[in-house]
């Protein structure tokens, strides 16, 4: 009797492990990744294995979450235009804990001009906790070139993400213009 009960035991513990380690694969996607950026920080990153040098930015737009950018280039072609940029986003230190974090990140420029853009880059995010409910701490999504030119080409810009409302203050947009060009994109 012991030993059934023990090997029930045993098999419910594998079964559980079996599916605990299923629930953070999504997770160890983003495992160790941190947004500790400082407002306005730009860095250069080079990956020598990949060839490639990533150059950042990092924002603190007015509201609940964290943006950054980020871009790379070839080491062995510098002047070649990025083809991506990615974005890394997070919630503030202080945020809302009441917010309910969803994956979405939407960029609406210019809103109200003759000449509005909206940037939807939700589809391509990949988040620290895909559980129903679950809460994100740090998300990675990819966007075009083109639309990150566009967004940095803004008189004013404004965001949803994960779920918060931001507004970038306009020495934020001039410093991703300054990416934009460093990043070569025209």
């Amino acid at each position: 009797m012991r030993l059934l009960l023990a090997s029930s035991l045993c098999a419910v513990g594998l079964l559980l492990a079996g599916a605990a380690t299923t629930a953070a694969n999504g997770a160890q996607v983003l495992a160790g990744v941190q947004a500790n950026w400082k407002d306005l920080e730009t860095w250069s990153r080079p990956d020598p294995s990949a060839r490639q040098s990533e150059l950042g930015l990092g924002l603190h737009p007015i509201g609940g979450a964290v943006v950054a950018f980020l871009g790379r280039l070839s080491l062995t072609d510098p002047n070649r235009p990025a083809a991506d940029v990615r974005v890394h986003v997070a919630p503030a230190y202080m945020a809302n804990p009441n917010v309910l974090r969803r994956a979405t990140l939407v960029f609406t420029a210019d809103l109200g001009s003759d000449r509005p853009a909206i940037v939807d880059v939700s589809a391509s995010l990949i988040t620290d906790d895909v559980s129903a409910g679950g809460i994100i701490q740090n998300a990675i999504g990819t966007m075009r070139a083109a639309d990150f030119l566009r967004l940095a080409r803004a008189e004013r810009l404004v965001a949803n993400v994960l779920g918060f409302d931001v507004a970038f203050r306009p020495e934020q947009i001039r410093a991703m213009r300054e990416l934009a060009a460093r990043l070569h994109l025209r």
